[in-house]
């Protein structure tokens, strides 16, 4: 074996690296090809056995693992008795015991890796979540259950609970998919002591996969957005890196001066300003010149910004949205967002020079429309993703109903046809529809403001029969009164497009 070598549970790795003398190398060679087998079956089924079948084998390559290192130990200490013939490198025997004393980490991550190829037959109670039982221990047992939890938010919404300790590792999280946020904070508070807990449902983004969205319930945290970016930063459960919080169905931009936990920052700019991406190695000349050009007006954006001259949040979200086109690696579109934010911020820097408010990008209309020549991409973005949030959130409800009523009415004689009744439910989210969403993505892709405002118009008149629905129709009466697990359809729904036609500049705002 090499030195400085790492454990891979591969059987091609161990027939590269296995060291001469091994007779425990054989065992370990059959338990890496199991292991192999079982991992093959998992991925493609994802099934309870698969499961086990994994998790036992993993079991295995760690007790012929100790068989090893126990050996490798031996014949580290123990120079060939014949050099003409030697049976073994004594050297290459220490440099396995190096590597095998690391196995432990390597299995652990292998462990959690089965945790979220598995996908749990349906109707399975809890099946489907990762075992806390320890995640809010050590930092190591935490990353396993949050990388674990994440991988399954790709997968489906969950209801989530954030504490936010003083330093970045020193926060925590948990998620669920029948617990409510409530009580995942109340378990956080009082099994961590941490009196900043923040809860809601959570959902990975359709447009960002390296985001999490946020909907959050309860009471604001102080910079909850930058924090929970640290928390994801410090315990890298990839691909996430971005913390989006939602607020009423709005993205939150603002953050709060108070930056305990944060002491990483030592730029001296508003959390809000987005900072120039790092240039990745390699990359092309209009990555370099987005990320300079990003850099010189960084200074400006954030004067204007503290001083409060009308426009250049305007031209702050430019600048964010930009480099957020950079990290997707449409430096073309980048380039020309970044364009908009800089005329902007000139704009508003001559109109604040001039002695009068620059005019504002979006304004609305007496007909809640939006000002000739001018709307909001970035608006456009935000109501699309909350729209998408209220869809999976009432989703979710249903899904809860649904397998409480057949739990508790399956096989019941008086209702035969159960199976075909509980389809009803299926009508909201067939009523509630995703034409929302097409609306809002042409018009992202309209050609020129007329026709986005027309498209606009649309999407106003389908929120307006989304509101009517919710608060007329019978069926959805009926759920909010149902008599075997709360739901909140209605209430959901109003909020989130009171909170787009505020953002829309729509009549009911």
């Amino acid at each position: 074996m090499k030195r400085n070598s790492l454990v891979q549970l591969t059987p091609g790795w161990w027939k590269e690296q296995e060291p001469k003398g091994l007779a425990s190398g054989k065992d370990f060679a059959k338990a890496l090809a199991e292991y192999e087998i079982a991992q093959s079956a998992l991925r493609k089924t994802g099934s309870d056995s698969a499961l086990d079948a994994s998790q036992k084998t993993l079991k295995n390559i760690e007790a012929t693992a100790a068989k090893v290192l126990a050996e490798a130990t031996r014949l580290a200490k123990t120079p060939p008795k014949d050099a003409k013939k030697p049976t073994h490198d004594v050297e290459e025997q220490a440099w396995t015991v190096d590597a095998f004393k690391k196995i432990g980490k390597v299995l652990d991550e292998a462990r959690a890796q089965a945790l979220a190829l598995h996908r749990p037959a349906a109707g399975s109670k809890d099946d489907e979540e990762p075992d806390d039982g320890n995640a809010l221990g050590s930092p190591d047992a935490f990353k396993l259950y949050l990388k674990a939890s994440l991988t399954r938010l790709r997968k489906t919404p969950m209801n989530m609970a954030l504490a936010i300790g003083k330093a970045p590792q020193d926060s925590r999280a948990l998620l669920h998919k029948s617990s409510a946020g409530r009580a995942l904070a109340s378990r956080l508070a009082k099994e961590t002591g941490i009196k900043k807990v923040a809860f809601g449902t959570a959902m990975a983004s359709e447009d960002d996969a390296t985001a999490i969205v946020f909907t959050l319930e309860g009471p604001k945290i102080s910079g909850l957005k930058k924090r929970g970016e640290l928390m994801l930063k410090a315990f890298k459960p990839l691909p996430f890196t971005r913390f989006i919080v939602m607020v009423e169905g709005q993205e939150d931009l603002s953050e709060d001066d108070d930056q305990e936990g944060a002491a990483d920052e030592t730029e001296e700019q508003s959390p809000s300003i987005p900072k120039a991406p790092p240039l990745p190695e390699g990359d092309n000349d209009k990555t370099a010149r987005f990320t300079k050009r990003l850099k010189d007006l960084l200074p400006a954006i954030t004067q204007a910004v503290q001083a409060d001259v009308a426009g250049s949040d305007d031209a702050r979200q430019k600048a964010a949205d930009a480099a957020a086109l950079l990290r997707k690696g449409n430096a073309d579109a980048a380039l020309e967002l970044l364009d908009q934010a800089e005329k902007r911020l000139k704009a508003a820097l001559a109109a604040r020079a001039a002695g009068k408010a620059a005019p504002q990008a979006q304004q609305p209309s007496p007909q809640g429309g939006q000002a000739e020549g001018g709307f909001s991409l970035v608006n456009l973005q935000k109501s699309r993703l909350a729209w998408l949030a209220a869809r999976k959130a009432v989703q979710e409800q249903l899904r809860k109903l649904e397998d409480t009523i057949v739990a508790e009415l399956k096989g019941d004689p008086d209702l035969p046809d159960l199976p075909r009744d509980i389809r009803k439910l299926d009508q909201v989210l067939r009523t509630l529809d995703a034409r929302l969403i097409d609306r809002l993505d042409d018009a992202l892709n309209a050609k020129t403001p007329q026709e986005r405002q027309r498209i606009h118009q649309e999407a106003s008149g389908l929120m307006d029969g989304y509101r009517d629905y919710v608060n007329n129709d019978a069926l959805v009466a009926d759920l909010e009164t149902n008599p075997f697990t709360p739901v909140a359809i209605r209430a959901t729904v109003l909020r989130t497009l009171d909170a787009l036609q505020k953002t829309l500049g729509s009549p009911h705002a």
